[in-house]
């Protein structure tokens, strides 16, 4: 297949569709200037917002990842993807309520709903709350079972 002629790539989604292949491709510091192209069309371009929030959860900087996660969440509170990486990154700034908040929400998306049951099983596995550890690390055991036998 090839792009259509008349596809902008460099629009505000053109950009971001090059960064997030680049993404993948683990090219990050190519694709962090795509997201960024991207964001300075349209700051608040949701896509771009989750991209650049595990561009800097890679990055391991916390605190920008985590500015970028809240516009995000700001825009879609219910987004999937969105809540699970900010989860990890209320986690890593040790803000567990935060965590547990991102993580419960992301459960609610199928294609987060494993990961997430395992992250709120080690949350509270941090907090010293093993009986909910035990339900969700059976419920994402439940969970993958469930996705094995489509």
């Amino acid at each position: 297949m090839q792009i259509p002629k008349n596809f902008d790539k460099e629009s505000t989604y053109g950009l971001y569709l090059q960064g997030r292949d680049l993404y993948r491709f683990r090219k990050y510091n190519l694709a962090e200037e795509k997201i960024k192209a991207s964001l300075s069309k349209d700051e608040l371009f949701f896509p771009s917002l989750v991209e650049m929030m595990k561009l800097k959860i890679f990055r391991m900087d916390y605190d920008a990842a985590c500015h970028y996660g809240k516009k995000a969440l700001s825009i879609d509170t219910y987004d999937g993807e969105a809540n699970y990486y900010y989860g990890i990154i209320a986690s890593k700034l040790s803000k567990s309520n935060d965590a547990l908040d991102g993580f419960q929400v992301a459960s609610l998306t199928p294609d987060y709903r494993v990961a997430a049951y395992t992250a709120l099983a080690h949350q509270y596995l941090g907090n010293n709350n093993y009986i909910k550890a035990e339900e969700y690390a059976k419920s994402s055991i439940k969970n993958k079972n469930i996705d094995l036998e489509k």
